[in-house]
């Protein structure tokens, strides 16, 4: 994984101590396999991951309950870029949309959020045996699993535009037609409604 940018913002001085000690808050790189921007960003005292699709790809603007996908706890976020959750776009890459995950599901151990009721409920909320922390190297994980899972909805590169007259063009310059609701190349998108 080539991280492209890593943080630390979040101040865990009452946190008990963990693994996540040496955590960053925030890392992002780009899939090897798919070449979708990647993210894990800390939510206050649990992890989350994020994938980019670009504007081309048929998930782009779906709602995330929406997107058929296997993930740690579900999908429980799809949007464009704000806070946190935005990347460093490549040269004309354009407009992403973010589908994510979070890691603070019933058995998910979220670090901080028991300093938080230890000093209000004096150890009532201890962490539990069942509990599991879903550290970096998880979360990780299951980003690449959700990176290549939205790399198969979207187009074969390898699979000849349709709408060519001869079907010569590859798929490599893809643009998803709402109209013809499929994939066709750039040069048959950008030539308009002869291609319907």
């Amino acid at each position: 994984m080539n991280i492209l940018r890593q943080e630390r913002t979040i101040d865990r001085t009452n946190w008990l101590s963990g693994e996540w000690d040496n955590e960053p808050d925030l890392i992002e790189w780009r899939d090897e396999a798919t070449g979708l921007a990647c993210l894990i960003v800390r939510a206050r005292f649990n992890l989350c991951g994020y994938v980019g699709v670009p504007h081309r790809h048929p998930m782009f603007g779906k709602e995330y309950d929406s997107v058929d996908v296997e993930v740690h706890g579900g999908l429980t976020f799809g949007g464009s870029c704000h806070g946190r959750i935005c990347h460093t776009p490549q040269a004309g890459e354009g407009e992403v949309w973010w589908f994510g995950f979070d890691c603070a599901h019933a058995f998910d151990y979220s670090s901080g959020h028991y300093a938080l009721t230890l000093r209000c409920k004096e150890g009532l909320f201890m962490p539990q045996a069942f509990e599991s922390y879903r550290n970096v190297a998880y979360v990780t994980g299951e980003v690449t699993n959700l990176a290549r899972q939205l790399a198969q909805l979207g187009p074969n590169p390898e699979t000849k535009c349709p709408t060519c007259p001869a079907g010569m063009e590859p798929l490599l310059t893809a643009v998803f037609c709402e109209h013809c609701d499929r994939w066709i190349c750039q040069d048959c998108y950008d030539f308009g409604d002869e291609h319907m």
